[in-house]
Order: structure tokens, then sequence, then C-alpha cells
């Protein structure tokens, strides 16, 4: 169990992201071509100046830019034990995010949901500590419930979780 009311003051400061990774980012996107329908995040994603993105920019930068580069900087056979678990970690969110937005929902869709956000979770404290959960982590943990009970996402998707 985490103590919240000291998590913030005994939490440890970690630097995940380098000044080198905005520009594998950026090359990532240069040479990564997508379908016409899908919006392409701006090519200088992370900077000052690359402006307010829309949802579709995000998901895209997401789930398609940020996973080849986390693929292409961790997943390398000699990587360290921290960036092996950072990359899990980001792919276990990848993956619970893609399989809550689908436009149809099983069961099994909802187990793959809970198993990733839990690995998610509790990766994100052994990496982070508690000083990284925020609310928006207690209410992934409904999701599911939700999709049992309401159905695909997009049917409901727009206010409780933002």
């Amino acid at each position: 169990m985490v103590d919240l009311s000291t998590a913030w003051a005994n939490a440890p400061t970690t630097i995940v992201l380098d000044c080198s990774v905005p520009s594998e980012v950026w090359s990532n996107i240069a040479k990564t071509t997508l379908p016409s329908w899908v919006a392409q995040p701006p090519w200088n994603l992370g900077s000052r100046n690359h402006g307010k993105l829309k949802a579709d920019q995000w998901c895209t930068a997401c789930l398609v830019n940020l996973v080849i580069t986390f693929c292409r900087i961790w997943g390398y056979s000699d990587a360290s034990e921290k960036d092996q678990t950072l990359l899990q970690n980001y792919l276990s969110l990848v993956i619970a995010v893609r399989w809550a937005t689908t436009r149809s929902t099983l069961l099994c869709h909802i187990e793959i949901i809970e198993q990733h956000m839990a690995y998610y979770i509790h990766s994100t404290l052994e990496l982070f500590g508690p000083r990284a959960l925020v609310f928006n982590n207690h209410m992934s943990f409904h999701i599911p419930e939700c999709l049992h009970a309401f159905g695909p996402a997009h049917g409901w998707w727009t206010s409780p979780f933002e």
C-alpha cells in the first residue's frame, strides 16, 4: 500500500528522456510513412514551438512514433534492465490504451486491459515511486468495468476520464 500523504516528499527524481531523445523522435517521424487518414504529429514533437496537438496527433505520436523510438533506444539486446523496464512499462500502457479504444469489446479485451494496466501501474511505482501516481491512474482501473457495463469506449468516453 502506498502512503500518498508522504509520497511527494519521499519520491525519487528520475530522468527518463534525456536531451538526445527528441532528435531520435524527430528522425523517426521523418522516416515513418503513415496512411493519409492517420494524423501526422508535428515534425518537432516535444519542442517548445510545436504548437498544440490535436487528439489524433497525440494518438499517433504515442501509439506509433514513440513506440518506434522507444523500441529502438530501449529495446536492443544489451539494454540495461532499467531501459528494458521502461520499454515494457510504456508498451503495457500502449497495449491497454489500444485495446480500450477498439470499436468492439470482448471479455478477452477487458482481461488484456486489466493485466496491462496493472503491470503499468506497478512498474510505474517501481520506476518512479509513488510521486508518479495521479488521479487518472486510479480512474484507469475503472475502464474495464465501464467497458463491460457500457460497451466500446467510443460511445461514452468524452468526459469521464479526461
